[in-house]
């Protein structure tokens, strides 16, 4: 405890410190063990040394039993866990043949939450049965976990591909299907929760063919929908539980932002450095500590900046933790830091998601993740127990770090983010309408979901996909259409890198069929863990590029011209010399060549030309139309106010990230302008960048206010000269009063 304190004396000074917060201590709220809990479950608790139930855990018990659908929403480390194993252990003991579901996103937490329902049950002296069904699950196993398993922990990827297009060989797990339990349900947005909405459709459609009528129990992490959340996801009414009877210590929460050593170009000292640092100050007080980095790569690099300046005979405490390591390793450090053998783990969000790794005081943070529920969850990782602890967040360059930075208020006293959806992408859509007429015919008049598929299935069958045998649509086709596409992405047109070095024909990447034209043009340098290769072939037609590595001293960077027409306007609001809009758009990019960029200078050493079809794209889109009279009124030449509108863009996309949970490179933007009418008039595009979109676009024209106050905020508060990719991009002209017109201009647009 002494070691936390001078810490915190120390950070209360730190030059670098942008803000500092404090999260009080916090009493439980607690309620009696419910009446209707069995005698053996209220002496496992006992032995648990659990003497009553939070309040949101009594309230969860109540709902359950009562047969309603419920999310739970409370910080990390509340006990939600019990909020679902206690109602469904207290039915199982009175009915064996009860089956359950139970989805968590990634296989360590599957197996980590395995444990904790076990021990419960052993406790209360109660027979389960409870396996986990994953990718690492022996084939000889699984047989047995179809016929006698009652709680099947799994993820959403073995139930589109393992378990549903095998559905009569779950026939005993499905007709006797109870609760279905779906963990960090805000996980399950954009691509992945559309993806994930239609195959919880298939799973209900053929839970009604074997006459199972499953109850929800999600559980999320503090977003502004959890209600919607779900109910877009499962497509049923549900309860909300979002009151926290969990008691919780003192945390204090320090900002640490990087100076910066460049003003011209706004350039900060590199905030791996500062994270390094850093943790040397928790290693040498022998705290406790995990330290989250948004990248593989960065994970390894701290890990090693820490390891070189460490004293012999603290790198040992020291460990990576990431996706791509095997499973015994994975399972081997997390042993390692229950048991303190590790005191300072560096990680990706891999361990977000509450893995037991044992109690935490420290939390560092090294750079935003890109969500105010991911910072917190983060945070919360670290003070389990009474004793005070700690979370320090390091700003990067990024323009969403900075924004951060400026406005601690926003992580600390709103939760604007929404968790979003589109399950009816037409293709994801598509895709998994395919699987559910693999795994069980059409009906005439049936829907899929909410939605309407008559035209769909008509036109499947002129593909001969499908065909109609009098009242019903059957699958005819070889394929298995379970394996065609992931859950992680729109389209299953990808491409796969194979590197050629040495003959070595190895798959080392695979690159979406939209990426792909910016990433892998013949000469690009690719690079893949700090490796740098470069394209030598563009197997266009079949999807494949063949790399070699190399020594060079660039990457490279395609240079693209997008062309946006509309197709379709779906919302307008008019104002006196602006419209905002949102609606249907085309979309046709060509990559024209690519720039030579130098590593840490980032010098433009040269060009090159690229020849490669175009990408069109039909999807969705908020965009601005903008009259030639705001310029007017801002007394300002045509090319600096084209460069102000790039400038507001650039600020604008990384604005609504934050606001709608999504990474930057889900939204595509262009800037366009328009002399055929009486008033000149320039185009902002905002969309959202896959086929059919995903949902933003009609989020951004809901929040386009606060978004544009955003802009307003971040660009004000960064402490560069004239704009830098911290705020506006990177310039293109000379003028130095770009950054105080797209002030001017944010100003205008959220009057």
């Amino acid at each position: 405890m002494k070691n936390t304190e001078s810490l915190i004396e120390l950070l209360k000074s730190h030059k670098y410190l942008t803000h500092y917060h404090i999260f009080e201590k916090k009493e439980g709220d607690y309620r009696e063990i419910p009446e209707t809990l069995s005698e053996k479950l209220k002496e496992g608790l006992k032995k648990s040394g659990i003497e009553k139930l939070y309040s949101h855990q009594k309230k969860a018990f109540s709902l359950i039993e009562k047969g309603k659908n419920i999310v739970i929403t409370t910080p990390t480390a509340s006990g939600k866990s019990l909020c679902y194993n206690l109602p469904i252990l207290n039915e199982i003991e009175k009915n064996p043949s009860t089956k359950c579901f139970y989805f968590f996103p990634t296989k360590a937490l599957s197996r980590d939450q395995s444990k904790s329902v076990i021990e419960l049950a052993e406790k209360s002296n109660i027979p389960l049965r409870c396996e986990v069904y994953d990718g690492d699950t022996p084939s000889d196993v699984r047989e047995g976990i179809r016929k006698n398993a009652q709680i099947i922990i799994t993820n959403p990827d073995m139930l589109h591909q393992a378990i549903l297009p095998h559905h009569p060989m779950w026939r005993r797990v499905i007709e006797n299907l109870k609760f279905i339990v779906i963990d960090e349900v805000h996980i399950y947005t954009g691509v992945f929760g559309s993806h994930f909405a239609n195959v919880l459709r298939r799973l209900k459609r053929i839970c009604e063919f074997y006459q199972a009528k499953p109850q929800f129990i999600c559980c999320s992490a503090t977003i502004a929908n959890p209600l919607e959340l779900a109910e877009n996801l499962v497509e049923e009414k549900f309860e909300l539980i979002d009151e926290n009877g969990a008691p919780s210590s003192r945390k204090h929460f320090f900002f640490i932002n990087p100076p910066i050593v460049n003003r011209e170009l706004g350039i900060r000292k590199s905030y791996v450095d500062i994270t390094v640092l850093m943790g040397k100050e928790f290693l040498e007080r022998d705290i406790p500590t995990i330290t989250f980095a948004r990248t593989r790569l960065a994970v390894e690099v701290i890990t090693k900046y820490l390891k070189d300046r460490t004293k012999p005979t603290k790198k040992h405490k020291i460990s990576a933790y990431r996706g791509g390591y095997l499973p015994n390793l994975r399972r081997e450090i997390e042993r390692k830091m229950k048991n303190k053998d590790i005191s300072l783990i560096v990680s990706t969000n891999a361990l977000e998601l509450g893995i037991d790794i044992g109690e935490l005081q420290g939390c560092i943070i090294a750079g935003y993740p890109g969500t105010i529920s991911s910072t917190l969850q983060q945070a919360g990782r670290a003070g389990r127990k009474k004793d005070d602890s700690l979370a320090v967040l390091i700003g990067s360059n990024f323009a969403v770090d900075q924004f951060i930075m400026s406005n601690p208020d926003y992580l600390f006293k709103s939760s604007p983010e929404h968790a979003r959806i589109n399950p009816d992408n037409p293709d994801i859509l598509f895709n998994h309408l395919c699987c559910a007429i693999y795994e069980l015919p059409f009906k005439e008049g049936e829907r899929f979901g909410e939605t309407e598929i008559e035209d769909l299935l008509t036109k499947m069958e002129e593909v001969e996909l499908v065909n109609k045998f009098g009242k019903k649509w059957h699958w005819i086709s070889d394929s298995y259409p379970a394996a065609t596409f992931s859950l992680r992405s729109v389209t299953n047109d990808n491409f796969v890198v194979i590197d050629i070095t040495e003959k070595r024909n190895k798959v080392i990447a695979e690159v979406d069929y939209i990426a792909a034209h910016t990433t892998i043009y013949p000469q690009a340098i690719y690079l893949v863990q700090g490796r740098l290769y470069q394209v030598e072939k563009l197997d266009y037609e079949n999807r494949k590029a063949y790399v070699r590595e190399v020594m060079a001293e660039y990457y490279t960077d395609a240079i693209d011209h997008t062309v946006v027409n509309i197709l379709q306007v779906d919302n307008q609001e008019k104002a006196t010399f602006f419209h905002n809009n949102l609606g249907e758009i085309h979309v046709l990019t060509t990559i024209t060549g690519f720039k030579k960029i130098k590593f840490y200078t980032n010098e433009n050493i040269g060009y090159g030309k690229i020849n490669i079809p175009d990408v069109e794209m039909h999807t969705t889109s908020f965009w601005l139309t903008i009259d030639d009279s705001i310029r007017e009124q801002m007394g300002i030449s045509k090319s600096d106010f084209t460069e102000t509108l790039n400038g507001f863009l650039y600020s604008m996309k990384n604005i609504s990230s934050i606001f709608l949970m999504c990474d930057t490179r889900d939204l595509g933007t262009s800037t366009q302008t328009d002399d055929t009418k009486e008033n000149f008039q320039y185009s902002l595009f905002l969309y959202d960048a896959y086929p059919g979109g995903i949902g933003l676009s009609p989020q951004i024209y809901k929040l386009r206010e606060s978004i544009f106050d955003g802009v307003k905020s971040l660009v004000k508060s960064c402490k560069c000269s004239h704009g830098c990719p911290s705020c506006i991009g990177i310039r293109n002209g000379e003028n130095s009063n770009i950054k105080s017109n797209v002030i001017a201009l944010a100003s205008i647009l959220s009057k």
